[in-house]
């Protein structure tokens, strides 16, 4: 789906909440003359859905904590958020059928029970000495010992590494253990900037050697590399080294067996076991599959594979198997199947990672393919 479907969707939301301005309404009317399939979504209960529904946003208080969270973690959300918050596109190539909703549902206040709310900033840092110090969103300044007299520091949104001695000889390795629901940002010691997700583990010096800096990774994690030509950057994720150039990617591990690396800009080189290092440019994906022993290359959408950085669900094609383990691991929830066949069923889409849960199945719902049954912290697949 190209930008101009994002543009006339995000035109539409505003319009159905009554902030579109009188500039936007004009694009908005001048894009539906090209594309006359989307005037439908001007009709019937739609409008009003987004009127109930902005209204139980504000109840929730759910602007409030994104802006709280923006002002923690320090990303560019606004940008993001013209692509549309709650609501999705779902295709289901098994029917072959375009689902477009705004939604006639869920426009009743949502019972405090079902109530999961989203991953939030929190880690488990152990030093070298063996100490564990737990972080989370404090808005003062921690100062960590880290190696003798070296402090680093944690002020909520990150740990900061910066100013500790560089080129040392002997190697003191921290770990930073990202948990289910969780996500955190990390500065090394060379100026790179980490961002974590949940279920992620990342294991660095204090300050990088003399000839390379080294990581070892575990789970998924976004790189913003600083470009040093005469120390290269490694990236160490299961059999496979990432060999980085000065460059912004994100690197994927969760899945068994598979390493992917999807670049955002720059150049990286991927080096399997056995074999020779592949060179990959930006809005390009590897794929190492160590069952396989290949490295297979593909030009993606870069969005898809970095979009929770920014605060994003973001599908294209994926099994709801797959969608269902990102959600387990934000929401910090257990995902059971009564009907093992729609874990097949494939979906794409946008929601909003910081919503609560429940607005994200209520998508995955109005497909009429699959069902969900929450309680507590347990959610039950079936098919309707």
């Amino acid at each position: 789906m190209n930008d101009k479907y994002y543009r006339i969707i995000d035109l539409l939301r505003t319009y159905a909440t009554g902030d579109i301005t009188a500039e936007n309404n004009q694009e908005l009317q001048e894009m539906l003359k090209e594309n006359p399939e989307f005037e439908d979504l001007l009709k019937r209960d739609r409008v009003e859905y987004w009127r109930k529904r902005q209204a139980l946003e504000k109840k929730l208080h759910k602007k409030e904590a994104l802006r709280k969270f923006d002002h923690y973690i320090g990303y560019n959300h606004v940008q993001w958020k013209r692509v549309f918050r709650y609501v999705a596109v779902l295709f289901l190539p098994l029917i072959g059928v375009w689902w477009f909703w705004l939604g006639e549902r869920g426009t009743g206040e949502i019972p405090e029970s079902l109530l999961v709310s989203s991953g939030k900033l929190q880690a488990q840092l152990k030093l070298a000495s063996g100490e564990v110090v737990f972080l989370d969103n404090q808005d003062y300044p921690l100062e960590i010992p880290l190696v003798g007299s070296v402090k680093g520091t944690s002020i909520g949104k990150e740990l900061n590494y910066q100013g500790v001695k560089k080129n040392q000889e002997k190697l003191e390795y921290n770990t930073l253990d990202i948990p289910r629901g969780g996500m955190f940002k990390v500065i090394l010691a060379d100026s790179t900037v980490v961002y974590l997700n949940a279920e992620t583990r990342l294991t660095y010096p204090v300050a990088f050697g003399k000839k390379k800096r080294e990581v070892f990774l575990d789970g998924e994690a976004f790189f913003e590399v600083k470009r040093d030509t005469t120390k290269p950057f490694v990236v160490r994720a299961g059999d496979v080294k990432v060999c980085v150039y000065g460059t912004v990617f994100n690197v994927n591990v969760y899945k068994d067996s598979c390493v992917q690396t999807t670049l955002i800009e720059g150049k990286v080189g991927i080096v399997p076991p056995v074999g020779q290092e592949t060179i990959i440019r930006p809005n390009e994906m590897a794929e190492y599959n160590s069952k396989e022993g290949e490295v297979r290359i593909e030009t993606v959408n870069t969005r898809v594979f970095t979009a929770w950085r920014f605060g994003e669900f973001m599908f294209e094609s994926e099994s709801l198997e797959s969608i269902m383990d990102q959600l387990a691991r934000w929401y910090d929830v257990e995902v059971f199947y009564a009907d093992e066949f729609v874990k097949k069923v494939n979906f794409s889409g946008v929601a909003d990672r910081f919503s609560n849960i429940m607005d994200v199945l209520e998508i995955l719902e109005c497909t009429g393919i699959v069902k969900f049954s929450v309680k507590g912290r347990v959610i039950m697949v079936k098919s309707k």
